[in-house]
């Protein structure tokens, strides 16, 4: 009792997926423009824990009924007022039909498989009260969380341990896919939100909760002392190996390039004057344009956003233009051995670029 306390303390410093006001002003807003009536409305959420999201979006509501399988929280719950079941939310879906006017899944979802999603939102869309009754999901679009597979599979393959035991971590594509099969209409709203892990510890701990929890093998308790023993310390140094730090969803690559840019003149322009000074083409560098930046990704299996926004860079003399490429062909950035050529060879290479920039038409405008 005392190592459990321990840990879940632990869990929850860790665990706070920061319920920062974005996430909940973005649901607030939807409470509002559906006008629910205060005076006779459920709010029902599925693992409130201590009940911090209960108590911003629960009091827009005349009753909130709570599912909380963890009886540590059950009391703390029950004196603010709250209508605690203590059972897990599956278990009650053959029997559940009351009607809602706002369902919270507040990062729960990771551990339902598939099936019992589907058969979630089954249930609950033949139960919404009226057709402004929202069913909301948290999940984090990556985490931390989502290292465990590939971590709790190499500690069971190390023991020999039934990988079919391992409980998967579902990702929102997962969650998105079990939706779309069902032809349920959904919004998808992507919320900034940082949960930074710095140590191997602060990782372990996190997990190790959740281990004991039979949220990582399903059978954790049918496994024998030392066996369970073997798991935590192989899983702690298989942690120990992950790079850190690791952050959630927040974390951003912004690649700024212009869809149509002067600098996509390079290639032919310097194409032609290696061909006339018989160059090696070779080293021409390549100037990446968007769809090659769009193609790396794409093969690489990405997700990512392009934002368009309209600005002018307008080059309106070949003399601005060639001092904008001049500079980069001293820099190495049009020809890659620009310096082991003889001295005539790039003066030649320099008369040449500029003349044909002369015949470029202008002015030139970005995208």
């Amino acid at each position: 009792k005392e190592e459990y306390d321990v840990r879940f303390s632990k869990f929850l410093i860790l665990a706070q997926v920061s319920l920062n006001s974005k996430i909940t002003d973005t649901i607030k807003e939807e409470i509002i423009k559906r006008k629910f009536n205060k005076n006779d409305s459920l709010y029902i959420e599925v693992g409130p824990g201590e009940g911090k999201l209960t108590e911003i979006l629960g009091s827009s509501f005349s009753t909130q009924v709570l599912y909380e399988p963890n009886p540590v929280y059950n009391d703390s719950l029950k004196k603010k007022g709250y209508t605690v079941i203590n059972s897990i939310f599956q278990s009650q879906l053959s029997s559940f039909n009351t009607k809602f006017d706002m369902i919270v899944f507040p990062h729960c979802l990771y551990y339902f498989t598939p099936q019992e999603i589907k058969e979630v939102v089954t249930v609950l869309n033949k139960n919404k009260k009226s057709k402004d009754s929202v069913i909301a999901i948290l999940i984090d679009t990556y985490s931390p969380l989502s290292v465990n597979d590939s971590i709790i599979e190499s500690a069971c393959k190390e023991l020999n341990l039934d990988q079919k035991k391992i409980r998967r971590t579902n990702d929102h594509h997962t969650i998105e896919n079990a939706l779309k099969e069902l032809g349920v209409k959904y919004k998808l709203a992507e919320i900034d939100n940082d949960l930074r892990l710095n140590t191997p510890e602060e990782i372990y701990d996190l997990h190790s909760f959740l281990l004991k929890e039979n949220n990582l093998f399903t059978e954790y308790y049918s496994l024998d002392e030392k066996t369970r023993d073997n798991l935590e310390i192989l899983i702690k140094r298989i942690y120990g190996e992950v790079k850190l730090p690791m952050v959630t969803q927040g974390s951003v690559i912004a690649i700024l390039i212009d869809t149509y840019s002067p600098l996509s003149v390079n290639d032919s322009i310097i194409e032609s004057a290696c061909k006339e000074l018989n160059l090696d083409q070779k080293k021409v560098r390549r100037t990446n344009d968007h769809h090659t930046i769009e193609n790396a990704l794409k093969e690489l299996g990405v997700e990512y956003k392009l934002t368009e926004i309209d600005y002018d860079l307008r080059l309106d003399t070949a003399e601005e233009i060639y001092d904008l490429h001049s500079f980069l062909l001293k820099e190495n950035n049009l020809f890659t051995e620009f310096y082991s050529l003889e001295e005539k060879t790039r003066d030649n290479l320099e008369i040449l670029i500029k003349r044909i920039y002369g015949e470029v038409k202008l002015p030139m405008v970005t995208q």
